[in-house]
C-alpha cells in the first residue's frame, strides 16, 4: 500500500498534468492572453520546457496551476491519463506555439484601420477558409465511411463481432476527429452537450 507521501505527490503529478492540458488549450483558444508571456512561450519550444514550466494562469474562466514536473513524469502521467497518451500533449504543445507565432505575426502586420492592414487580414481569412474547406471535404468522405460501418454493426447478429465492428466504428470517429485542429481534434468519451459559444468566442 502506497504511502501518504506517494499518493500526495501522484495526485500532484496527475493534477499538474491535467493542469497542462488545460493551459495548452488555453493559449489555443486565446493566444492573446499569452501573447507577452516569454517564459511561456520559450518553455514550449521543446517537450522538456513544457514539463518543467510551472506558474499560475488565469485564462479561459480557468485558474490553472502547474509546478515542475519532469519529462519521463510528464509522459507516464499523460499516457495513463489521455487517449492517445503523450502524443496529444505534444500535439496540443505544437499546436499553441503555432497560435501564438500567428498572433504575433498578425499584430504585427494586419492593422485593420490602414487599408495595407485590411488586404493583410482579407487574405489571411481567405487561407484561413481554404484549410477549412478541405478539412470538411474529407470529413463528409471519413462520415460516409463511418456511417457504413454502423449500418454493419446493426446489422450484425453475433454479439462478439459486433463488438469488434463497434470498437473498429469508434477508431474511425476518433481518427476522423484528429484532422481538425486543437482542441476540436479529439471526441470525450462522456455522453456530455458541448457549449459551442466557448470554442465560438475566441481571438481574431
Amino acid at each position: 500500500m502506497p504511502s501518504n507521501k506517494a499518493k500526495n505527490s501522484s495526485e500532484l503529478n496527475a493534477k499538474s498534468t491535467q493542469a497542462l492540458y488545460d493551459l495548452l488549450e488555453c493559449v489555443i483558444k486565446k493566444p492573446l492572453d499569452f501573447i507577452d508571456n516569454a517564459t511561456l512561450i520559450k518553455s514550449l519550444k521543446s517537450q522538456g520546457g513544457t514539463a518543467k514550466l510551472s506558474g499560475n494562469w488565469n485564462s479561459c474562466g480557468k485558474n490553472i496551476e502547474k509546478v515542475n514536473l519532469s519529462i519521463n513524469t510528464l509522459k507516464k502521467y499523460s499516457n495513463e491519463m489521455f487517449l492517445r497518451g503523450f502524443d496529444e500533449i505534444d500535439e496540443l504543445r505544437k499546436a499553441a506555439c503555432d497560435q501564438i507565432s500567428a498572433a504575433k505575426e498578425k499584430s504585427n502586420t494586419s492593422n485593420k484601420r490602414t487599408k495595407t492592414g485590411l488586404v493583410k487580414r482579407v487574405q489571411e481569412l481567405e487561407e484561413e477558409l481554404l484549410k477549412h474547406k478541405k478539412v470538411n471535404f474529407t470529413l463528409l468522405q471519413k462520415i460516409s465511411v463511418c456511417m457504413a460501418s454502423i449500418n454493419s454493426v446493426s446489422n450484425t447478429v453475433d454479439p462478439s463481432l459486433r463488438e469488434k465492428r463497434a470498437e473498429d466504428a469508434l477508431k474511425k470517429i476518433r481518427a476522423m476527429a484528429s484532422l481538425n485542429m486543437p482542441p476540436f481534434n479529439k471526441v470525450s468519451s462522456e455522453s456530455n452537450i458541448i457549449n459551442i459559444n466557448e470554442h465560438i468566442n475566441v481571438d481574431p
